[in-house]
């Protein structure tokens, strides 16, 4: 097998490789910040095409598995050819790479057992962070970097939901716990009636509450999902298809993330206007404005953004239905830019009610399986007197960080279109005539 060459992240320009597909050039579209690898299968070789991407983490008209527009499949040649073993042993590599590589990588040709395979590989390895989408219909694995916008709810949710699992004391003598994954895969019940083309592989979660039993059962019961390059319909459907195929959901939580408008890059011709090839700004020389947006030299690098919190209870002895709007077991909430007091308090409510169902629940797991202890089940009165938080998390403050998120959003795509125009400023300064010292004078 030929080596591959990817072009890795850093904060300086390095030379990029030929590609070898074919590439028209970044759109508009939905891709994320850096760069895009697409690995392409084919008999005993691999081909790495690199693309440079356009940058915009929120495409709200995006139809539900598309692909990106600036990397559709007549953008990539020689895709015919099935994965091989090896190739699946470089995706799970390039998965497992953390925050080293691409913040977005496109794998082409990739089945559904080829899927399945990696799935199984990764499920248990928590030191996964990147998210997976697997479109079918294209045969291509996505795999992405959570953005700055994405960490700055998802962390501190994580940090508040741990915190108040951990004050839930459950006796050590039930060995059970309650762990919260990120970037945990979902399964259905080994025990699900699916139908024979249905995986019991249901994807990966942002966030999810899990039971993990003695006999080492792990049964989720709450998975959160922070929407910021895709619709707000897929990722709702990804949390139904949770509660439809696993009967253990008791609740679901939808964090949607909205840029008012597809962002633009700037052309050359205003970068060469505004002397960007004698200088560049620093993460400090953005502003915000009035509407929200953050720019520099009357350039918006980053749109006014909404953030909503969206959140549902499973009634009970019914299915999770997300269509639902009873106020009983739905609520939502305008978290950024203008903080919605009374909904956050509802959402808190709400909140607060599913953690005690999960206390119920794991009570209810436990005298099922010590029913006839009763010495050892008279130690769970500890887990029936405990009452969840009247206030999770500290919206002023995830506020605040949504806010400084949107900077560094701004920033990096600043950065990455600046690394672009240098480029191009030394590619149109090199005379080949006259040899790589010697440099054309623009006019």
């Amino acid at each position: 097998m030929p080596p591959i060459h990817l072009l890795q992240h850093s904060s300086s320009w390095q030379p990029q490789p030929k590609l070898s597909g074919s590439f028209r050039g970044a759109s508009t579209g939905n891709v994320r910040r850096e760069f895009a690898t697409i690995l392409v299968g084919g008999g005993a070789t691999v081909t790495a095409v690199t693309a440079e991407s356009a940058s915009s983490p929120a495409v709200t008209d995006e139809p539900q598995e598309s692909m990106p527009d600036s990397l559709k499949p007549e953008d990539i040649q020689d895709v015919e050819s099935n994965i091989g073993p090896d190739l699946r042993q470089l995706i799970i590599s390039r998965i497992r790479n953390g925050g080293n590589g691409p913040e977005l990588e496109v794998f082409s040709n990739v089945s559904e057992d080829d899927y399945t395979y990696i799935l199984d590989v990764i499920r248990l390895d928590c030191s996964v962070i990147r998210k997976l989408r697997y479109i079918p219909r294209l045969q291509k694995l996505i795999a992405t970097l959570p953005s700055p916008i994405h960490e700055a709810i998802l962390v501190p949710l994580r940090t508040a939901m741990g915190i108040t699992i951990d004050s839930l004391t459950i006796p050590d003598d039930f060995d059970i716990s309650l762990p919260i994954h990120m970037a945990r895969m979902l399964d259905a019940p080994a025990t699900s009636d699916l139908p024979p083309d249905e995986s019991y592989r249901l994807r990966i979660p942002d966030l999810v509450l899990m039971l993990q039993t003695r006999d080492a059962d792990i049964l989720p019961l709450w998975p959160f999902e922070v929407s910021v390059s895709e619709t707000s319909e897929s990722a709702v459907g990804r949390l139904q298809t949770y509660g439809d195929r696993n009967k253990n959901i008791l609740a679901a939580t939808h964090i949607n993330i909205v840029e008012a408008r597809t962002h633009v890059p700037p052309t050359y011709e205003w970068g060469i206007e505004k002397g960007f090839d004698q200088r560049g700004i620093q993460i400090k020389d953005l502003t915000h404005l009035e509407d929200g947006g953050v720019a520099s030299l009357s350039h918006t690098w980053y749109h006014p953004t909404t953030v909503t919190i969206t959140t549902w209870i499973r009634p009970p002895n019914k299915c999770l239905n997300l269509n639902s709007r009873q106020c009983a077991y739905y609520t939502t909430a305008l978290l950024y830019p203008n903080q919605d007091n009374k909904g956050l308090q509802k959402v808190e409510r709400i909140f607060k009610r599913t953690l005690e169902i999960v206390r119920d629940t794991v009570v209810s797991h436990l005298q099922t399986v010590h029913e006839h202890d009763q010495v050892l089940l008279s130690s769970l009165q500890v887990v029936r007197d405990w009452s969840p938080p009247s206030k999770l998390l500290n919206w002023d403050k995830c506020n605040r960080d949504l806010w400084a998120a949107a900077k560094q959003m701004g920033f990096d795509r600043y950065h990455m279109w600046h690394r672009r125009f240098l480029k191009r400023v030394a590619d149109e300064e090199y005379v080949p005539s006259a040899g790589p010292s010697k440099r054309a004078k623009r006019a």
